[in-house]
């Protein structure tokens, strides 16, 4: 993976990990990201509509297929949470979160298949160790008792759609990396998150007006600051797909996992076992060797 594309992924990843950091503090969750994405848009709506009229939507050629991209888009979205929900609802956390993280399992097989992408020995180790790295930092410890606990759990049904969820992250990475070939990155995102917003205003509709009010007097500039890091995160990750194997920036979005350890470490007091550590060690590792992937 060449030096350009590997920065920017990982700047997205911290850019990435702060504004679920943010998220994660919010008063009502559904509430708090379902305002995010409507700030989102209206932040985003000028800007949107200069480029466009200034470029075009879409390539020359490729204006029709352009709604197929961004339609597809949006429902793979839609997917990934309905997927992701009913994972948390139907196992722990600690096994369903991980595996709902690990795309990477995915996207050789499908980046060879439709893209004809191809990873060498390095690239697949790197793949492995960030793998690996995902399952470790859940565990509790490296006790018997826990590793057993964990094997029982990888034989229940919120597996399944944990690696739906997996499944549908690749899916969409490899729809984006199409995509952006023929639409400009901040084009096409802003474009689906308008889709997803609608999605989640009808979610906004089942809370009470109050509990909306008061969630945005009390955390409004939060709620404005995970706008902007969400969208400068997922147009410079669409920026580096569009010139970077998928299996490599996939792959290495992962990395966001360790400032996520960090920040949970060092401004919410959570534990560091040695499960988490030696999985930070692997990620780190496993990022190191997809700056040597070719």
């Amino acid at each position: 993976m060449t030096l350009w594309p590997f920065a920017l992924i990982l700047l997205s990843t911290f850019t990435h990990a702060w504004w679920n950091f943010l998220a994660k503090q919010a008063g009502q969750k559904d509430i708090f990201l379902g305002l995010s994405k409507f700030a989102e848009v209206v932040i985003f709506a000028l800007p949107f509509t200069w480029m466009v009229a200034r470029n075009g939507f879409a390539a020359p050629g490729y204006e029709t297929r352009a709604w197929l991209y961004v339609g597809v888009a949006a429902l793979l979205i839609f997917a990934y949470y309905i997927f992701l929900a009913q994972a948390y609802k139907r196992a722990d956390l600690s096994v369903a979160y991980p595996i709902a993280r690990s795309s990477g399992l995915f996207l050789p097989f499908l980046a060879y298949m439709f893209l004809g992408e191809t990873i060498d020995a390095v690239g697949a180790t790197a793949v492995v160790l960030v793998m690996l790295g995902v399952l470790l930092i859940p565990l509790p410890s490296f006790q018997p008792a826990d590793l057993r606990r964990l094997l029982r759990q990888l034989r229940q049904p919120g597996v399944l759609f944990a690696l739906l969820t997996a499944f549908t992250v690749a899916s969409y990475t490899l729809w984006d990396k199409t995509a952006v070939a023929h639409i400009n990155p901040f084009v096409y995102y802003y474009s689906y998150t308008a889709v997803s917003c609608l999605l989640y205003l009808i979610l906004l509709s089942r809370f009470p007006r109050s509990q909306i009010r008061t969630e945005w007097q009390q955390r409004r500039r939060a709620i404005v600051l995970v706008a902007l890091l969400d969208v400068f995160t997922y147009v410079i990750v669409l920026a580096a797909l569009n010139v970077s194997k998928t299996t490599y920036a996939g792959t290495l979005r992962q990395f966001s996992l360790v400032v996520a350890v960090f920040l949970g470490w060092r401004f919410l007091a959570e534990p560091l076992p040695p499960p988490k550590l030696a999985g930070v060690a692997l990620l780190g590792g496993g990022a190191a060797l997809i700056l040597l992937a070719r």
